[in-house]
This record gives C-alpha cells, structure tokens and sequence, in this order.
C-alpha cells in the first residue's frame, strides 16, 4: 500500500510530517509513504495579513484541494492552523500526541516581557497573541510579523524587532529552543486552540484511511481537541478572534480554561469547565456559552 500525504513546504511542516510517517511506518512497516509538497495561499502571500488574506484556512485550503483530487490521501496540519468547523467532505482522523501549547518569547536583548522597555516593538500575525500581550502590556508597541520560523527569527537578530512571540513546539521540533527567553504562562497567555497538536485530515468517505492512521491517534489529545475546537466554533471564533482555549485532562477528567478578549486587551473574559472526558464537546459547548453570557460576542463583535 502506498500512502500520499499532503504537507506545506515550510521546514516545520516537513519535520512535523516526518513524525507522522515514523508513527505509521513504526506500526506498519511496509507501508509505503510519499510526501505532496503544497504551496499554500498562506505562504505564498507574505506582505499581508492572515486576517485580511481570509484567515488560516488559506493555509488548509491547498491541502484539501489534494485530498479532493486525489492527488493525496491524507494531509499534515498543524492544528491551530485548521478552521475550527471543516467542510462536510472531511474530517480530522487522527493527531498526535500534544507537545507544549505554549507561546514563548524571542528576543535579543530582553529576558522577558516584564522587562520590555515602554514603547518596544513586538512581532506577531495572531489577533489572540496582540491582545495577550496588550492586556499585560499595554504600553508596547504590536506589529504584523508573517514569513517562517527563521525569516521571524532573521528579522528580531536584525534590530527590526524588539522581540517576537512563536510557539514553543515549533521551535523545539525545528531544534531552536535556544532562542526561547521567556516561556510564557499558560493562564495569562493561553494558546491557539489546537497548539502544539499535529492532526491528521482525510476524506470523510475514505474509512479505509481513516481506520489505518486512527492506528496512530492519541485519545487524550483528540478529546483535548474535541473540547477546545467545540469552545471555538460555538463562539464562531476565527484567525480574526482574540480567543484563547486550553484543555487537559486530569484524573479522568477534561478541564477546559477559555478566555475571550477585547482586541485592544482591555477587556477579558474568561470560563473554566470540567467534567468527563467522553463529554468534551459538551464541556467546549458549556465553556462557549459562559462566556457568551459574560458578554463573548460582544467584546468580539459578532
């Protein structure tokens, strides 16, 4: 049998599918795989926002066309790049097991955020990231950063940055954990849904697929997924949207922290939900609508 998988281009993209092939080819061994490099929208076009290009999904988007044509079997994302509702032809079949969800801090000449001078120049493409730092520092100064991990990293050693803020799986899986300064908390600065997850997306009608590389599937971060992407499509959160959700499971138990902020960081609302892990959506669902309550759509505009 031979297996296609469809991937973007970016280094990390291809060392993440790395860790998909050796997970398959561990519990088959005579599979075949080949990798479909994609251009994606989203990394072609650099010199503009996500927000304004149409969001993260443009980074999907190449890939699913794979999957439709038949060009791929399977696709690599990283799942804090997926929409958190598909289109009704596919499906996430499989991920990983999750590595850090943190966001750390990149700079060459300051330890930590605390210690950013008034006025210093912060690098981010995220909505959620700006108003993170926003809410604990109002006084810096956020600007659009976009390219891959070492174009971003390039443009801080060059003095164009103060710092950048970057996921800390992803330059850990690149080895650039030596860049890291500051790693930042996780209930002040909670992730992406999905961060640090490598998910895996085929066809919904190919159960032949999606029966071989559930072979791989880590329960307890596919329902830590199921939980965080239900909170973010019931808020109908997008690349747009300052929403951060977290989840893990502790003694059988899935316990979700969400929070909703204003994209100025002013304002910021926040839930924590728990309860068995088999009722995660559920649990995302509830934790939707806490913050509904406390006023989610409109700090988000909706």
């Amino acid at each position: 049998m031979t297996l296609k998988i469809a991937t973007r281009t970016s280094k990390l993209a291809l060392i993440q599918t790395q860790q998909i092939i050796v997970a398959l080819q561990k519990i088959l061994p005579h599979l075949n795989i080949e990798i479909v490099e994609v251009l994606t929208a989203g990394d072609r076009i650099q010199d503009t926002s996500l927000a304004e290009l149409g969001g993260k999904g443009l980074f999907v988007k190449g890939l699913e066309e794979c999957l439709l044509s038949g060009a791929a079997d399977i696709a690599m994302h990283s799942l804090k790049d997926v929409p958190p509702k598909l289109g009704n032809d596919f499906c996430i079949a499989a991920v990983l097991e999750r590595q850090s969800a943190h966001d750390v801090l990149v700079s060459k000449k300051y330890n930590s955020i605390a210690t950013l001078p008034a006025g210093a120049i912060v690098g981010t493409s995220s909505v959620r990231r700006k108003a993170a730092l926003l809410h604990l520092r109002s006084d810096l100064d956020i600007r659009m950063i976009r390219g891959n991990v070492d174009t971003r990293l390039k443009k801080v050693h060059d003095g164009q940055f103060d710092a950048i803020i970057l996921a800390e799986a992803g330059l850990r899986r690149l080895g650039l954990e030596e860049q890291i300064k500051e790693i930042l908390a996780l209930d002040s600065f909670i992730p992406s849904v999905g961060q640090g997850i490598i998910a895996i997306e085929c066809l919904e009608c190919r159960h032949e697929l999606i029966e071989v590389v559930q072979k791989i599937n880590h329960p307890p971060s596919y329902a830590i997924m199921t939980a965080e992407r239900a909170m973010n499509h019931a808020l109908n959160a997008s690349c747009y949207s300052p929403v951060g959700s977290f989840a893990t499971i502790m003694s059988e138990q899935l316990q979700l922290h969400g929070v909703v902020w204003s994209l100025d960081g002013l304002q910021k609302i926040e839930t924590r939900q728990s309860g068995a892990i088999q009722d995660a959506e559920n649990i995302g669902l509830l934790a939707a609508e806490d913050l509904t309550r406390q006023g989610a759509f409109t700090l988000l505009g909706l």
